[in-house]
């Protein structure tokens, strides 16, 4: 008798794929996550050592704040980064990876250590490095200092740690005037664009 090599349908050898596909689609496809954070976010690193130009990251809430005119979340983003610049700009997240990041932060216990209030923009008493989350009308901060507490040091470290990998993940995009020379190229006018 004739065997066929094809096996019948399997729903458990299906489950794997249908699972997948499922949290694929709804990753591409939701725009109300319940992980997403809707009002104003703003997190920024700073180091303070190193001339102190912050690393922020915004999230759509926040365009919408600032009056950037879109449709949609992609239409704000686009807007934004058409803007003229002539400095480095935040970078924007979704909705979604924001309200990511903020868990990532609660289970670092950036709440348990945060001090109230804005980051200090300088290295006035020691501090070496600042990651500040404003949010509904509110800021609070943690600090990176000499002689801080194990527990303190590593929260912090582990937090900034994370916000580093968001940061590098995002793209960002800027407009410049075609003159424009960013700082510390080494490239010659003459062999630039």
């Amino acid at each position: 008798m004739f065997r066929s090599s094809v096996r019948p349908f399997s729903a458990r050898a299906f489950l794997p794929f249908a699972l997948l596909a499922s949290c694929l689609f709804a990753a591409c496809t939701s725009s109300g996550s319940s992980d997403a954070v809707r009002e104003s976010v703003r997190v920024a690193f700073r180091d303070l050592r190193g001339g102190g130009t912050p690393m922020v990251i915004v999230n759509d809430g926040f365009l919408i704040d600032s009056g950037i005119e879109g449709e949609t979340p992609a239409g704000r983003r686009k807007e934004y980064y058409s803007m003229l610049r002539t400095g480095v700009q935040p970078k924007v997240a979704s909705d979604e990876l924001m309200g990511k990041l903020l868990d990532f932060f609660d289970h670092q216990d950036f709440e348990t250590y945060a001090i109230n209030g804005p980051a200090p923009a300088n290295a006035g008493g020691g501090v070496r490095q600042t990651l500040e989350v404003s949010s509904g009308g509110r800021s609070r901060h943690l600090v990176a200092m000499p002689g801080m507490e194990p527990a303190r040091s590593e929260a912090f470290r582990e937090t900034v740690r994370g916000y580093a990998r968001t940061f590098n993940e995002i793209v960002q995009l800027q407009t410049v005037p075609a003159d424009f020379e960013f700082e510390g190229t080494n490239v010659p006018a003459s062999r630039r664009r």
